[in-house]
Parts: C-alpha cells; sequence; structure tokens
C-alpha cells in the first residue's frame, strides 16, 4: 500500500497507526517515535509550542488539519523544544499542502530542527533536516545543516508543496540524506549534513508583507529513531 493510500485509510478509518510501520518492514522495536494527525478542534497544547503569532489553528474543512497563518514574519510550531531525535539513523514522513498567494516573498520549511526559527542556518548553531519551499528560489528543496553552514538542493522535476497535498520523507545518514516526495527520491545531500539532536518543526514565513501570502494546512507529521 502507497503512503497516500495508507493515510487516506487511516484518516477514513480515524485510527491512528504509523504510516512508517505500515509501509515499511521492520526488524526490530522502532526508537524514540512521535506521531501527530493533526485532528480533533484544537491543537494538543502540551505536545506542541506556538513561536510568534498567527490567525490560524485546527480547520475543520477536508483535507485541513493545523493550519499555520502568519500574521508576519516567522511561525513554527515545534515539539517541545525537546531534542530527541538523532542527527543520524532517524527520519520523518509528513503530509502538508502549501499556499502562496503573492505579494512578498515566503518560506516554508517542515522536518526536523534544532532550533525554533530554521529558514537559514537555524538560531543557535543547531542542526536541521528538512524540506524547504522558498518563493525566491521557486523550486522544492532539500535542506539541511551542521550548525555554521546550510545546503538547499532542489528535488529532480522542479517540484512544489504549493497548491497540492504531499506527502514528504526525509532520513538522515553518517555520510548523506535523502529526500523524497509522494514515494519517489528527489534528491540526495552530502553536505552541511546535521551533527546535532533535533525535533519535528515547521515554519511558515511572510518575510515583512503582512498577514496571508503563503500558509499551510499540515496534516501528518511522524518522525523516529532507528
Amino acid at each position: 500500500m502507497s503512503v497516500n493510500s495508507q493515510v487516506a485509510r487511516n484518516q477514513s478509518r480515524q485510527t491512528f497507526d504509523s504510516v512508517y510501520e505500515a509501509t515499511n518492514s521492520l526488524t526490530k522495536a522502532g526508537g524514540n517515535r512521535n506521531i501527530e494527525w493533526f485532528s480533533g478542534n484544537a491543537l494538543n497544547t502540551n505536545g506542541w509550542t506556538l513561536n510568534g503569532t498567527e490567525n490560524g489553528g485546527m480547520v475543520n474543512v477536508i483535507d485541513g488539519g493545523y493550519k499555520i497563518l502568519p500574521t508576519n514574519g516567522q511561525n513554527i510550531i515545534w515539539y517541545k523544544g525537546k531534542n530527541f531525535f538523532n542527527y543520524v539513523n532517524s527520519g520523518f514522513i509528513t503530509v502538508i499542502r502549501g499556499f502562496y498567494v503573492g505579494g512578498g516573498r515566503t518560506d516554508i520549511l517542515v522536518g526536523l530542527s534544532g532550533s525554533n526559527e530554521f529558514s537559514g542556518v537555524p538560531i543557535g548553531s543547531h542542526s536541521k533536516c528538512c524540506f524547504k519551499q522558498d518563493t525566491g528560489a521557486i523550486a522544492l528543496a532539500g535542506s539541511t545543516s551542521n550548525g555554521s553552514s546550510e545546503t538547499n538542493t532542489a528535488l529532480a522535476g522542479s517540484l512544489t508543496m504549493y497548491g497540492e497535498r504531499v506527502c514528504l520523507k526525509a532520513t538522515t545518514h553518517s555520510a548523506h540524506s535523502e529526500f523524497s516526495k509522494n514515494g519517489i527520491l528527489g534528491v540526495v545531500i552530502t553536505t552541511n549534513l546535521p551533527d546535532s539532536k533535533m525535533s519535528p518543526a515547521c515554519e511558515v514565513r511572510n518575510i515583512g508583507t503582512g498577514t496571508g501570502n503563503a500558509y499551510a494546512y499540515w496534516n501528518y507529521m511522524e518522525a523516529w529513531n532507528h
């Protein structure tokens, strides 16, 4: 069963099992795990912390999830700031839909970060392994940082998360990180790899342009250690 089919099955049944475990042959018990379906009428604030000011929230529409809509500048949700996912042999699967309505430069980043701001090198010299959609660069990219420098490399095929609901997966390894969209490997990055632990996170930035130029519907986030 494909990842997208599994996501659809889980949502129709409202059974919140693991997409990773349903689509991979496991030979041992998984390590640390975070699974969030962004369902219900309110975000579980015991698990996520908001940095910034927003006009979003849980939305009651088909494929809604959590709407991240900044008022200005950066806006991020992250998992308690507890960086318990390794920089080697970890990974994540996320389902998200980005929206861009024009009017200025915007970024949408989703994945693992050690800091509550990670559009460039994460604040505080932390690491990141994430997807980045930057209207300045257009194409969807894999993005890594070791806390001092970063690498942003577009996935093959001029891909995007704007205007479509996508399933994104990334994994960290000792000498590279892999990035896939909808089950197809798009890029392998070998430089500026993460070297410290990270947390699940999503950041939407409207860079000095006010409310509504970019926003996202975040449906699912699962991260794990091998």
